[in-house]
């Protein structure tokens, strides 16, 4: 006798449940589904127990026609497709006609449909796939389909079965999904006589998500609207700033359809990459249109995998389209206003005008330096706080080109230049000697002028009144001198914990992190430079002793640091000699710095070489940043503030974490009990 045998029908039933109807979230996923496909604008969802004991869904759709109710029930029965060729371009949602069958398998259900127009709707009941009765009776236009005791006769996969809460958890995924891929349909899930979920079906889709995910959620979403090559995306994603600990709060659809896609994962993340903290994961909802030509979506048993005919489309189209969202959208909301187009001057505070006062011959050095080399640019911090006015007539500056560095500033320490500028030490009124200020650039077309100031400025920190103040003003800005309203409307009060400015802004409190605004400077230079990057020859070159793990790695990835203005040569054993570094690096900090570039290229292999590089400017600039806990002038602050005020390129460090944090003066009223 033979072993082959064919199974009958009930068994053979069971088992294609097994794999369709995995939990009771799987029946509420292929109703919802065929009710999607039937064109109604309202569907719900009715649960008890977790969906264990009865599960409905009731749509106001098309229905079904009497003879066509029993043949619904049967395996491969569909009226989705017809040829083989249907299969190619797939636009409904069921397709297989295996669902129903599956439920039926496994549970006692009834359905009553009317289709529109008829006048008497029908009943048909069917238990573990065999039919029960079939009759008429009364109904709305649509279709109402009860699942009652699943798995009512497969105790084995009740084993499988969660708690109810967990269940019902799964369900509500699952109709939270469809409504947000159908904003246009109105849905509604009751979970044990309790209303959980209710969309408008407005045709809104942040009006879905604010039903199904929440007020807070709705707050820190930008939107996307963007078309690549017929790939048209469109939805919704979170700001850097509101980053989330996982990836539960990233939803893609692809025609309408929810789907679990790592092309489009990858594309989204990529697209934050240098804007948010590693270990963090942006949220968002988006929809991606496409030829269903291109698209296969019978891969998976659940339909929640999809295959892209021209997957790095896909990818460009997502990375390109929330990239762009991004970057116009996030706006830093804790920063209200901007520097305005007026003249700028190096006019940073009324009351530090006199001994604070610097020009600039490059306005974007700051971000193009070491921390060293800028500390070093203001030596001394023993200056007082204010000091009496003098008055300079106008007159060229002295030519300074014996006491200048390659910035403009000159390398004599502050005191020196105090005491040039007419004071002493102590601050006292002097007599003029010479160069105004510390260090001043070689500019002849720059002088000194007065500039008066209004009474009631007498007394404290302020300027004596009518008092002249030295400023110093670039030719062909003079008819600006003299107006307040030149001056930023925000100010710095000063420095807390050696690591955040404090900044007044309107009614706010900005806090500048200085280490990650000045990383982030650094970054995008690196970035700008990245084809012509910028080395400094060491006078004596340095030769290091490495691990040689170490060793081997940065003789391996020679090339790449190269690139980045590291002039390396083998020196024998696993030493290495080191003649020339990029500017950023600070020589003393060689040996460190290439211990971690060694360490980083050893944990990304797998990164691609412009990953890489990218890794290493992060690795670079956050060595040569100013240190938190570092004491800082008032002028480095104030130039760190106007940069992170200006540059809309400064918003996060290149590790993804935010550079300023604002405390709105509202906030601050309520802790004092004035509001």
């Amino acid at each position: 006798m033979g072993k082959i045998i064919k199974l009958d029908r009930h068994i053979a039933d069971l088992i294609a449940a097994g794999e369709v109807v995995e939990r009771p979230a799987s029946v509420v996923k292929e109703l919802v589904e065929n009710a999607v496909d039937a064109g109604a604008d309202a569907i719900t969802v009715e649960i008890r127990r977790g969906g264990l004991d009865m599960i409905r869904v009731t749509d106001n759709g098309s229905g079904i026609d009497p003879e066509d109710i029993p043949t619904a029930f049967l395996r491969h029965a569909t009226s989705k497709i017809r040829r083989a060729e249907d299969l190619d371009s797939i636009s409904t949602l069921g397709f297989r006609g295996e669902a129903l069958a599956s439920i039926a398998a496994v549970s006692k259900v009834a359905v009553f449909t009317r289709v529109e127009g008829s006048t008497a709707g029908y009943c048909y009941e069917i238990e573990g796939g065999e039919q029960k009765s079939f009759s008429e009776a009364g109904c709305p236009t649509g279709t109402t389909v009860v699942v009652n005791e699943l798995f009512y006769n497969t105790p084995a996969r009740m084993k499988f079965v969660k708690k109810d809460a967990t269940e019902a958890g799964h369900i509500q995924a699952v109709v939270r999904k469809a409504a947000l891929a159908r904003p246009d349909i109105s849905f509604k899930l009751i979970r044990d006589g309790e209303e959980i979920i209710h969309t408008p079906g407005d045709n809104s889709l942040l009006s879905a998500i604010y039903c199904t995910y929440g007020e807070s959620f709705v707050a820190g979403l930008e939107k996307v609207s963007a078309v690549h090559e017929g790939i048209r995306v469109t939805g919704y994603v979170s700001r850097p700033t509101y980053s989330q600990g996982n990836r539960t709060k990233q939803e893609f659809f692809v025609n309408a359809r929810p789907v679990r896609a790592r092309i489009m994962t990858v594309a989204l993340e990529e697209a934050y990459k240098n804007r948010m903290m590693v270990g963090r994961y942006p949220a968002c909802v988006l929809l991606v249109d496409i030829n269903p030509a291109l698209l296969d979506v019978n891969v998976h048993p659940t339909k929640s995998e999809v295959k892209f005919a021209y997957e790095k489309q896909v990818f460009d189209a997502v990375y390109l389209a929330v990239k762009d969202a991004v970057d116009s959208g996030d706006s830093r909301a804790a920063i209200h206003t901007r520097l305005s187009g007026a003249p700028k001057f190096d006019v940073p505070d009324r009351e530090y005008i006199q001994t604070s006062m610097r020009p600039q011959k490059n306005p974007d050095f700051f971000g193009s330096m070491s921390a060293e080399r800028f500390r070093s640019m203001y030596a001394a911090e023993n200056r007082p706080n204010h000091a009496p006015a003098v008055k300079i007539q106008d007159k060229p500056l002295k030519n300074p080109n014996d006491n200048t560095d390659e910035d403009g500033f000159g390398n004599t320490d502050f005191a020196a230049g105090y005491e040039n500028a007419g004071y002493d030490n102590a601050g006292h009124e002097g007599k003029y000697t010479g160069t105004a200020g510390h260090g001043m650039s070689d500019s002849r077309d720059a002088t000194y002028r007065e500039r008066d100031w209004s009474d009631g400025e007498r007394g404290g920190s302020d300027l004596a009144e009518n008092s002249h103040v030295p400023v110093y003003v670039p030719e062909g800005q003079n008819e600006h001198i003299g107006t307040e309203e030149d001056l930023p409307k925000w100010k710095v009060l000063g420095e807390a914990f050696e690591t955040y400015i404090m900044v007044e802004d309107g009614d706010d409190i900005l806090f500048i992190d200085k280490h990650a605004a000045h990383e982030r400077m650094l970054f995008n230079k690196l970035l700008e430079n990245r084809d012509t990057p910028v080395s400094q020859y060491l006078l004596e070159p340095a030769v290091l002793h490495l691990e040689r793990e170490d060793f081997e790695v940065i003789v391996s990835y020679g090339e790449l640091l190269a690139g980045m203005g590291f002039e390396l040569d083998e020196f024998g054993g696993s030493s290495i000699i080191v003649r020339a570094l990029p500017e950023e690096i600070d020589s003393d900090d060689a040996e460190a710095t290439l211990q971690e570039i060694a360490e980083s290229l050893r944990m990304n292999r797998r990164m691609t070489t412009t990953g890489k590089r990218e890794e290493l400017y992060r690795l670079v600039a956050c060595k040569a940043a100013l240190k938190a806990g570092s004491k800082s002038s008032y002028m480095e602050n104030y130039r760190l503030a106007e940069r992170v005020l200006e540059h809309d390129d400064v918003r996060y460090c290149p590790h993804g974490r935010p550079i300023v944090a604002a405390l709105k003066r509202s906030e601050l009223e309520k802790r004092f009990g004035r509001s």
